[in-house]
């Protein structure tokens, strides 16, 4: 998966869930790195709930065989802000953003299936999720990290043509 494939992806996601609903009119879907989740800088009051994805990471697996493993990880957030002396609402948005995140991860499970076209790899075993907030300005939610993975053998085969010759 590339980096746009994962963008569009999740963009699709945003657009066609329907507690998300994301259009330019009504923008839902955001990219963001970590640590500007994490640390909640910024001016970040999401009304509704909205779908913010993490920048893509990538780490290579060799298991010692011929197949090196390009895994690539990523991860996802659905959030929304609550007032800071709501404890209802605030649990009520926990609980949605965890069912909202599940609704994501089961589609993200039926499109990895060979019979619905395999768009992509992933490692199930690896999935985390957990709830986050207070962010930004008392935004609350659920955050699930994802790894994907793809054969990197091929980007790895060497080419002496490409280097120029010891001196």
């Amino acid at each position: 998966m590339t980096e746009q494939q994962y963008y569009d992806y999740f963009l699709d996601v945003a657009t066609r869930h329907p507690d998300l609903q994301h259009t330019d009119q009504k923008p839902r879907f955001f990219q963001m790195n970590v640590e500007e989740v994490i640390s909640g800088r910024g001016n970040f009051r999401p009304e509704d709930y909205v779908l913010v994805i993490d920048s893509f990471e990538g780490q290579l697996v060799d298991y010692r065989s011929d197949n090196i493993l390009d895994y690539q990880h990523g991860a996802f957030q659905v959030l929304r802000h609550s007032p800071k002396d709501d404890a209802l609402l605030r649990r009520q948005i926990e609980s949605k953003t965890k069912q909202i995140v599940f609704q994501i991860l089961a589609k993200l499970l039926h499109d990895r299936l060979p019979e619905n076209g395999r768009l992509f790899n992933l490692e199930v075993s690896n999935t985390k999720y957990f709830k986050i907030g207070p962010v930004f300005d008392q935004v609350y939610g659920h955050r699930c990290e994802l790894t994907f993975y793809e054969s990197a053998s091929h980007n790895l085969d060497y080419d002496p043509s490409l280097w120029y010759p010891l001196e």
